[in-house]
Parts: structure tokens; sequence; C-alpha cells
């Protein structure tokens, strides 16, 4: 074997063994630093992941805190200045008017001190239709004093067609006032809005139709005879002979149009909550 072959194969032969020496070096001596480091990199991952999550609701989260600021800032509700029971009683009477008004007795049954703010405590009980106590309540509660509604009652006036509507109620309220070095708005705005339509509960969908005791003209006994453009001419239950304008008062219900070419007259009726239109043609009834 030549020299130079000899020194070649002792080369590789020590590049070999530093390659192998090398390996086994990092594998033994680094192997706990390089699992460690892949661990940290997964759960620096994983708080990315959950970071990156929070940034993107970031608008949305700066847009609430901007619509409760708001809603702080521009609070309509306010407490009252004093524990004065006769400002209390005045607000009631200013809401307690038009289409709010109910027969109404006041009286305080007693007051909580605390220190920041104080409680008067009154039991209101009355008498009305129960739209004017809702109308009541809804301005109570959106007007600015904060006043909570504790305890409610309230109970039909009777079962009578002229009763339906009306109730008898019993409630209680605390009325909350600043003290201590609590501020507060001593201008008391009152909202007056109330709803148009209104369900109550009281009055029946279907109830017994009342009495004609008022002698109307009962369009379901009466007999059709003429027309003209604002009304029409009937021969009653007691064979008289009645004119009825439109929009006019019949037993149950009212006259609505007239129809000159067809001869005919419409009535609409509500039979105890059972709403019908009938018809009549000169000469006969339908």
């Amino acid at each position: 074997m030549s020299y130079a072959l000899r020194n070649t194969l002792i080369l590789l032969a020590t590049l070999v063994l530093l390659g192998i020496g090398g390996w086994f070096f990092l594998r033994f001596s680094f192997a706990e630093d390089v699992i460690q480091q892949e661990r940290q990199i997964q759960q620096k991952e994983q708080r990315l992941s959950q970071l990156s999550a929070t940034a993107d609701t970031f608008e949305q989260i700066q847009l609430m805190n901007i619509t409760k600021r708001f809603e702080f800032e521009n609070h309509p509700k306010e407490l009252l200045s004093s524990n004065n029971v006769a400002d209390v009683y005045e607000l009631l009477h200013t809401i307690n008017r038009g289409a709010a008004f109910t027969t109404m007795n006041f009286s305080l049954r007693d007051s909580v001190r605390n220190n920041d703010h104080g409680i008067l405590r009154v039991r209101l009980d009355g008498d009305g239709s129960y739209r004017a106590l809702f109308n009541f309540l809804t301005i109570l509660e959106q007007s600015k004093p904060i006043v909570r509604i504790t305890d409610i009652r309230i109970v039909p006036e009777g079962n009578t067609t002229e009763s339906l509507n009306r109730i008898r109620y019993e409630l209680h309220a605390d009325f909350y006032y600043a003290r201590g070095g609590t501020t507060t708005d001593p201008e008391m705005l009152i909202r007056t809005s109330v709803p148009r339509r209104l369900y109550n509960p009281f009055f029946a969908l279907v109830h017994e139709v009342p009495a004609n005791t008022d002698n109307l003209t009962d369009v379901e006994r009466s007999r059709l005879v003429g027309l003209v453009r604002g009304g029409a001419y009937l021969i009653d239950q007691s064979g008289e002979l009645r004119f009825v304008p439109i929009g006019s008062r019949v037993y149950l219900g009212s006259l609505i149009r007239v129809n000159m070419n067809e001869q005919t007259a419409a009535f609409r009726l509500n039979r105890g909550g059972i709403r019908d239109d009938v018809v009549l043609r000169i000469n006969e009834s339908e």
C-alpha cells in the first residue's frame, strides 16, 4: 500500500470518528435543552394564537366601551335632591294627570338612610282604567327620578261590560334621594310619552253582550227603506222610522258606509268582542 493511500484512509477514518463523536456529543449534551426549547416554542405559539384572537375583538370591545361610557355619562336617571315627602307627592301628582290619571291615595311607609343615599318608601292605591295605570307607570319609569316598584297588585273592578276596562290597584314604591357627599341634578325631567296601543289582560276577548239600554237602532231587527249620501233611513225594532248618519251609533256598532248604486248600507258591529259587518239592502235585510 502506498504512503499516499494510507494517509487518505487515515484521514477518512479520522473524519468519520469526528462526525460520530460530534453527533454523540450533541445528542447527549444538548438534547434536554433542545426539547425544552421546543416546548417553549409550542407554548409561545399557543399564547400567540390567544393574543391574536383577543386582538381581533379589539374594535368590538372598543365600541362596547364607548357605548357604556356614553350611557354612563348621559344616564337619564337622577337621585332626588332631598327626602322631602312633599317633593315625592308633587312628582306623583304631576304624572297622575291626562292619559295617566287614576284616583290615587298616597301614604309614606318608612325611610332608610345609607351613607351616600336614602330611600323613601311609599304606598299608592286607587282605581282607574287599565290604560291610565299603565301610562302612569310608564311615565314614572322613564322619567329622571330613580324609583323602584317593589310590589304591585291589580284586580278587575267588576264583571260587568262597563267595568271590563277598569281596575283597582295597590303598589309599593321606593324613591331614592341623595345624601352625604352624593351630588344630583335638581331638575327632575318627566318624560310623558306613552304607547298608542296597549293590550289589557283583564279585558276579556269575548264577553257578554250589553243590553240596549239607550234604545238604539237594532240593525239585525230593522229594515232599510231609504238612502242618502250622508246616511240611511231604517224602520227599527219598534216600527219607527229613524235616520242614521254615517259614523253614528247603532246597537253594538255604527254605520260605516252607504252604497247608492247597490242600494245597501253597511254596519260594523261588536257582539261582545266578536266583530262583524252587517249589510242591509233596501226592502230586505241580510
